[in-house]
């Protein structure tokens, strides 16, 4: 059996080590060399998540976030899905993008927008984070947009006839106008 040697400590280590723990907690406090052990045990050593649930599934691809295995690479894959009266646009998406006009669904490829089936519309978006936008070139007979605390608006004579995007303000997912669009209504 090893034999224990004892030595001796200057008070130099222990100031050394007061300063150190006074460095990370933020305190102007003296320490004994017996309440050391505690007050390095009380250090902040950053955000627990040992209770975190979030999986790669729940993170949008290329971000990251620690959770309670450490860092985490997000495998979410985020898909815009664009909403308008007419057939898609050419200037608007990017590949991979889905529209949906009524009961015809697009996907956006490399040399535009391709229709697809309503199935080949829900394998597409199943699984993947939405982000809903709404098809900035409208109609001929869509005249405006009304917030829906403002519907009665449509019972006004002055108001022209048409079809008119219903909004709503989402806190959440503010677009760049504050509303959201949740349908149509035709005056």
């Amino acid at each position: 059996m090893a034999e224990v040697k004892y030595g001796y400590i200057s008070a130099d280590t222990f100031t050394n080590i007061a300063a150190a723990i006074r460095e990370k907690n933020g305190s102007d406090n003296t320490y004994l060399p017996s309440e050391m052990p505690d007050a390095i045990r009380s250090i902040s050593t950053g955000i627990d998540t040992s209770e975190a649930t979030a999986t790669v599934g729940d993170i949008v691809e290329g971000k990251t976030a620690f959770g309670s295995n450490g860092l985490l690479m997000g495998n979410l894959k985020v898909i815009n899905l664009i909403t308008g009266a007419t057939s898609p646009n050419e200037s608007i998406g990017s590949v991979g993008d889905a529209y949906l006009s009524g009961s015809k669904s697009y996907k956006r490829i490399s040399t535009g927008w391709s229709e697809i089936t309503l199935s080949e519309f829900s394998t597409l978006l199943n699984g993947k984070k939405i982000n809903q936008l709404e098809n900035p070139y409208t109609t001929a007979d869509s005249v405006g947009e009304i917030n829906i605390n403002s519907n009665d608006i449509l019972l006004d004579s002055s108001v022209p006839s048409g079809t008119y995007t219903l909004r709503y303000e989402d806190e959440n997912d503010i677009p760049l106008d504050g509303w959201v669009s949740i349908g149509t209504i035709t005056k």
